[in-house]
């Protein structure tokens, strides 16, 4: 999740590789967050705010994923949310270090001397 907001192909594949190997469902590769347990699909709105507007989070997001569901099976205890939240910075800044080291044309030519 974190790693597509900024669309980071050489994590993303990694990561997949990674998910797949710990037999993770292939559905939540290939279809999205619609696939992804509820309880998951709710922090995807912290995850938006944390890639590109995080001086924008305040106290109404965090209140939101800890009581904003009637169904408390759906909703996260405040140290869920700390730790995702900084599990999903982790990858946002990690996408920037790939980035900064041209690690995407690297694995880009390597993806391409597989296909020829």
């Amino acid at each position: 999740m974190a790693v597509s907001c900024y669309d980071c192909e050489y994590l993303i594949k990694i990561l997949e590789d990674q998910f797949l190997l710990y037999n993770g469902d292939i559905d939540w590769l290939t279809q999205g967050l619609k696939s992804v347990d509820p309880k998951l699909q709710r922090i995807s709105k912290l995850n938006e705010i944390l890639a590109y507007q995080p001086w924008r989070l305040n106290e109404s997001h965090i209140k939101s994923l800890i009581k904003g569901e009637e169904d408390s099976m759906l909703n996260w205890t405040v140290h869920q949310v700390l730790k995702a939240g900084v599990i999903l910075a982790q990858y946002h800044s990690l996408c920037g270090f790939v980035y900064g080291q041209g690690l995407i044309e690297e694995f880009e030519s390597v993806s391409k001397q597989f296909e020829s």
